[in-house]
């Protein structure tokens, strides 16, 4: 059987798929030229745009320098080895004049500035430019610090001349816009790309070559529609085409030499069931208030402003794009899944219980256990307490487990916001156990009114903090009036993640016309994290 050019899942080869490996050449050479004129760059763009296919394309194109890639969604979780693991992949990729030495007085000073020492003095036998592509960025365990070190060397590079021969691209997806946009964002000064959609010619060309050179014909109207449907997304085309051509590559008694409009319709009917991209724009749209509202204002008609929601085009799928001023929906197969996850909400009314919340509903009993680095105790200090603080918001060394009713549930996924609300939450919990209240008490609830959190301090000035260093287009401010919309989205799609393990009701909801705050329910406990480890 002859092998389907088109490929769906994983990046593609610039060599071993050219077939239907778009060049994106405007792109890639914006890039390359601030490249060789020494800039970094930051690659924006949802799932599946083919971030990780256009590093390699760049790579390919940039062979005459020494080029190192590497993907954080796997690294070590520790400081100190994850440099060594950086460091080691540069002696081992790179050829050098004579080992680096580190001595005593460098290693005194920690893992970054010990790499930074050691990136200044590496020298290559081959005296050219050395390009870092860091894939996933946002999964690095020490992802603002390893920022704030490049940061730091493009800066000195000027009066450090040994760090000129550097130069770093970076992709990542949900939480990278906060890690490059924005004053306090680590890695502002990097140039920006948006990977987006192909163009009608782009997409054109991915649909010719490979059906002419199998010499299989695509009718007019059929290659129509699939160009107009998908609007030149590349995994949507890439899936689309690969299941359009794969019968046409049957024995030869059983080809199809010729694809049909009806063709076209019966592989989008499979697409909406089987894309996983499109699976995860269906979770996107159940746990996202803000995304959930804005669809259905588009789907109406309203003209919605695009910058307030610009995050919602480089974030998770992506689902919304820039038209003139407005938002719109990016493409029409996305449009059509949309419209079928808003009617199974209206349907469900939204907020009806799950089956498994039907089955564990009732006065139940939660235990909340936090892993982290270090233990809480009755403090003797505000020190002791702001240091323990620092801890728990440092949510890239924070696990979480859920027990309802002695019962342990399905562990839950939360992003690096809806991170930070839950740990706010557990504390204001422990509080009250410790002083031998209630978590329902109203001085412990969080309120979405900042002004109101004042009381509780110091944790809500480091929360703030905190929330603002994640890079929001909005910052909280600590004593404002308004209700702050971060806090509710947050509470909203962390209280949609705990339904889907049965476990809603461990933040209750709030009474129609609100006004109580938020809390957290049961027994929160504390635990070192080598423990959970172990």
């Amino acid at each position: 059987m002859i092998k389907n050019p088109y490929k769906f899942i994983g990046p593609l080869d610039p060599i071993e798929d050219e077939m239907v490996c778009i060049p994106r050449t405007k792109e890639k050479e914006k890039v390359i030229r601030g490249i060789i004129n020494g800039d970094y760059w930051t690659i924006l763009g949802p799932r599946q745009i083919g971030k990780t296919t256009f590093l390699r394309q760049l790579m390919h194109e940039l062979s005459v320098y020494h080029c190192i890639y590497l993907n954080f969604a796997v690294s070590p979780k520790e400081d100190e080895k994850f440099y060594e693991w950086i460091t080691q992949l540069i002696i081992d990729t790179i050829p050098a004049e004579s080992p680096v030495e580190v001595t005593e007085k460098w290693e005194a000073f920690g893992p970054e500035l010990n790499f930074l020492n050691f990136l200044e003095k590496f020298q290559p036998k081959e005296n050219k430019r050395i390009v870092f592509f860091f894939d996933d960025m946002e999964k690095a365990h020490c992802v603002r610090s390893f920022l704030h070190l490049w940061r730091k060397v493009f800066h000195e590079r000027y009066h450090r001349h040994e760090l000129k021969k550097y130069a770093v691209v970076i992709t990542g997806k949900v939480d990278l816009s906060s890690l490059t946009i924005g004053e306090t964002s680590p890695f502002n000064i990097a140039q920006k790309l948006e990977l987006s959609n192909f163009t009608e010619v782009e997409s054109e060309e991915l649909v010719n070559e490979p059906f002419e050179e199998y010499n299989i014909e695509l009718e007019p109207e059929a290659k129509e529609k699939l160009i107009s449907q998908v609007s030149g997304h590349p995994q949507l085309m890439q899936h689309l085409c690969y299941m359009l051509i794969e019968p046409a590559l049957e024995s030869e008694e059983k080809r199809k030499k010729s694809i049909s409009l009806e063709d076209v319709d019966n592989a989008i009917r499979r697409i909406m069931i089987e894309n996983t991209n499109l699976k995860a724009l269906e979770i996107e749209i159940k746990t996202n208030k803000v995304l959930e509202d804005l669809t259905r204002q588009i789907l109406e008609g309203e003209d919605k402003d695009y910058m307030p929601y610009r995050d919602l085009s480089i974030t998770g799928t992506g689902p919304i794009v820039q038209n003139g001023q407005n938002c719109a929906i990016r493409n029409e197969i996305y449009e059509e899944m949309m419209k079928n996850v808003l009617q199974t909400l209206e349907e469900d009314e939204l907020y009806v219980l799950s089956p498994l919340e039907k089955i564990l509903e009732g006065n139940a009993n939660f235990t909340t256990t936090i892993y982290l680095k270090e233990m809480p105790r009755p403090f003797s200090s505000k020190e002791e307490e702001i240091k323990f603080l620092k801890c728990l918001f440092d949510i890239s060394a924070i696990k979480f487990q859920i027990k309802k009713d002695d019962v342990l549930l399905q562990e839950i996924d939360l992003n690096r916001t809806e991170k930070l609300i839950f740990c706010y939450l557990s504390y204001e919990n422990y509080k009250a156990n410790l002083a031998g209240g209630s978590p329902s008490l109203r001085k412990y609830h969080l309120s979405s009114v900042p002004r109101n959190n004042l009381k509780h301090e110091p944790e809500w000035s480091m929360f703030v903090d905190t929330m603002n260093q994640e890079g929001h287009i909005s910052p909280i401010s600590k004593d404002s009036l308004d209700s702050d919309g971060t806090i509710r989205q947050a509470i909203y799609s962390t209280r949609k993640k705990l339904e889907n393990i049965g476990a809603e009701d461990l933040i209750p909801r709030q009474k129609p016309g609100g006004g109580e705050g938020y809390w957290l329910k049961g027994t929160v406990i504390f635990a070192l994290l080598e423990v959970q480890n172990r």
